[in-house]
């Protein structure tokens, strides 16, 4: 079980620092930024959404762990995604 919990928390920050990578040319470009900044933006969602995943980890250890684990990816992802959220003018 505690494999399987791994694996999918991997997996979702591994499909988050692709979607982020993926959108890393036209945020480099809507938002005048250079590859430095690019650099810190990518690095430090995949640390926000690891930190709020582990949080939820801890917190769903007191209570039953099969309920928790939809919450808690759920909710850390929705959490990381706020600050792009709503979308700008011309997306």
């Amino acid at each position: 079980m505690a494999l399987a919990v791994l694996a999918g928390a991997l997996a979702l920050i591994v499909l988050d620092g692709t979607i982020v990578g993926v959108s890393l040319p036209s945020m480099i470009q809507d938002l005048d930024m250079d590859l430095t900044q690019a650099q810190w933006i990518n690095s430090l969602y995949s640390v926000v959404l690891a930190a709020l995943l582990m949080t939820a980890g801890r917190l769903g250890t007191g209570w039953d762990d099969d309920a928790c684990w939809p919450w808690a990816s759920g909710s850390s992802f929705s959490a990381a995604s706020v600050p792009h959220w709503p979308p700008g003018p011309g997306r």
